[in-house]
């Protein structure tokens, strides 16, 4: 499997395997998820779980939308299809806060035709920033994509869903997904979006 991560602070981009401390907004509430697809199972749980909240729904992939998933394949911790999206609904804080950010990085192949974030009434939320970066070698097909996430108000939770396409006819495939999300009470520190990254480690994808 391919694990790969990034620096951020406003999307700073750091060479160099350095990290830093992520910078917490005194009483925020913090939870990271990682889904590494080691098993075929789907749904699929998060390998790596880090949640006071509760425990974390498990992240669905499914073909082009489909409540079926007859082609959808697994290999060796990725999922591919020529076209295909995942869904993952995030739990909040029993108490209500003003907002919250969530950062969700994946490493994926192919085209992002859809990406969006809503609550249990089909409110839409902005998408603060996107960073996509090749993968660090010449003709690998292989993208970093790290997006950010302003949810306000902060709803008792958020369902995302993010398409892709494969170039060419080709597959669309997703290596692993992360998720980091701060739930953000009054009042909210400016400092959140000076947050410094670290909290993705990179590894080296398997052969």
């Amino acid at each position: 499997m391919r694990y790969a991560g990034i620096l951020m602070g406003i999307w700073l981009v750091v060479s160099g395997p350095a990290s830093a401390a992520f910078l917490i907004p005194s009483g925020a509430v913090e939870t990271y998820q990682e889904w590494y697809f080691t098993t075929s199972q789907n749904p699929a749980a998060p390998e790596v779980d880090d949640n006071p909240i509760g425990d974390f729904p498990a992240l669905t992939a499914q073909i082009g939308g489909a409540a079926f998933f007859p082609n959808l394949r697994w290999e060796n911790g990725v999922w591919k299809d020529t076209a295909l999206t995942v869904t993952i609904d995030v739990p909040n804080n029993e108490v209500p806060n003003p907002y919250k950010v969530v950062t969700v990085q994946m490493m994926v192949q192919g085209d992002i035709v859809l990406s969006w974030v809503r609550d249990g009434q089909g409110n839409d939320f902005e998408r603060l920033s996107r960073l996509i970066e090749p993968s660090g070698t010449e003709n690998d097909p292989w993208f970093l994509v790290t997006d950010q996430w302003r949810i306000e108000p902060n709803p008792m939770f958020e369902r995302f869903c993010y398409g892709l396409n494969g170039f060419d006819g080709g597959d669309a495939a997703i290596d692993w997904v992360k998720i980091r999300t701060l739930c953000v009470p009054e009042p909210a520190s400016l400092g959140l979006l000076l947050a410094g990254g670290g909290w993705m480690m990179r590894r080296k994808r398997r052969a």
